[in-house]
């Protein structure tokens, strides 16, 4: 038979455990609540349905920034294939492509570093780097639609959206902009046009 002392004893050991499920829950998803955006850089656009772009992708896991360097192969479905990903314990403030090669420039605290298509660092004359973004499209969000307008030949792309969905950042992946690279939610999305 048990004792009175022991129904405290135990009635306080279940509780203690669901209040530390409830804490546990409460940490896991404040965490996550504190996601950094995922951010990229399409590093080459694709000439044709043989050529594949050059997409690096960051986004914060595990106490750290990762970038990624993908390949999107356009005959199997748009499939990402990873080439390498690094991690890097700063966040990068901006990212931009290089000149001459498909490697791309990170800039960290007054700092600039380049990397080479497969993500290797390596000393690099800033020359090389582009001074902007070289956004060739400006877009914008409206209710449930995007509308994209290229700044080269003033065409105009759109495609619908959810109303509460939050675009993070969308660049052209073809250079006949059939084929589009976006973060919505902070999902990565291709979109065919």
């Amino acid at each position: 038979m048990e004792s009175f002392k022991d129904k405290i004893t135990r009635y306080s050991f279940i509780i203690i455990a669901i209040g530390l499920v409830i804490a546990g829950f409460s940490l896991q998803k404040g965490s996550n609540n504190n996601s950094v955006e995922k951010t990229a850089i399409v590093i080459h656009e694709s000439n044709d349905i043989n050529d594949k772009p050059l997409v690096a992708i960051l986004s914060y896991d595990h106490k750290k920034y990762m970038l990624k360097l993908f390949q999107v192969d356009r005959l199997d479905s748009n499939k990402f294939h990873l080439i390498n990903e690094i991690s890097q314990a700063e966040k990068p403030l901006e990212m931009r492509k290089d000149k001459e090669t498909n490697g791309l420039w990170l800039h960290f605290n007054k700092k600039w570093v380049y990397f080479n298509e497969y993500l290797e660092e390596e000393t690099r004359d800033k020359k090389y780097r582009l001074d902007h973004r070289n956004n060739r499209i400006n877009w914008e969000k409206e209710n449930n639609l995007i509308t994209l307008t290229s700044l080269t030949d003033d065409s105009i792309y759109s495609f619908p959206i959810n109303e509460n969905d939050k675009v993070h950042f969308i660049a052209p992946l073809a250079k006949d902009n059939s084929l589009w690279l976006a973060i919505i939610n902070n999902e990565v999305k291709v979109l065919l046009l």
